[in-house]
């Protein structure tokens, strides 16, 4: 059973038909109060919040009872009001980068997802086909140089040697 089939059979109308008519009356007043809320809220220019809502609403209700937290959440009308007026608006989901702290630096990686998170596939597959060659590109440079390196130690090597056998020969010890 879907969590919509247990909302219907669990809502009041669907237990108690006769009253759908008392409901349909407290939805209205709910919404009424609220405009009236959010209205005295924007005009004082104060924060448009569920908290603020239903204090307002205490002032503004001639009945004195005013509205709840949770008649405003649960009444979809007045939730839709609600979400269009508050000033705090939820931020979109973080975007999670998995990343090897031992390797790169977290806000560096998390400034470059965001970046390529609004990529399209085409745009990642040909940055990731860039980012292949370049390294493909280092790692030939970087075996080069190590080669040169060995040569040049070789050769170091070599005239060190060299040295030694003259200085070898050129000593008294050698002359006997």
């Amino acid at each position: 059973m879907t969590k919509q089939e247990q909302e219907k059979l669990t809502s009041p109308q669907t237990r108690r038909p006769w009253l759908s008519s008392v409901y349909e009356e407290r939805k209205q007043r709910v919404i009424v109060i609220m405009e009236k809320s959010i209205s005295a809220l924007i005009e004082s220019k104060k924060s448009v919040s569920l908290s603020s809502l239903v204090s307002t609403s205490l002032k503004i209700d001639p009945e004195g009872r005013g509205i709840s937290e949770s008649a405003i959440l649960n009444n979809p009308v007045a939730k839709n009001i609600y979400e269009k007026y508050r000033t705090w608006k939820p931020k979109k989901k973080a975007f999670k980068i998995f990343y090897d702290e031992k390797d790169t630096n977290e806000q560096v990686l998390k400034k470059s997802g965001y970046h390529l998170k609004k990529l399209s596939k085409s745009q990642l597959i040909g940055k990731i086909l860039k980012a292949e060659a370049e390294c493909e590109k280092y790692k030939i440079l970087w075996l080069r140089l190590n080669e040169e390196m060995f040569a040049l130690q070789l050769n170091q090597r070599s005239k060190v040697k060299k040295q030694l056998t003259e200085s070898v020969e050129k000593s008294p010890k050698n002359s006997r």
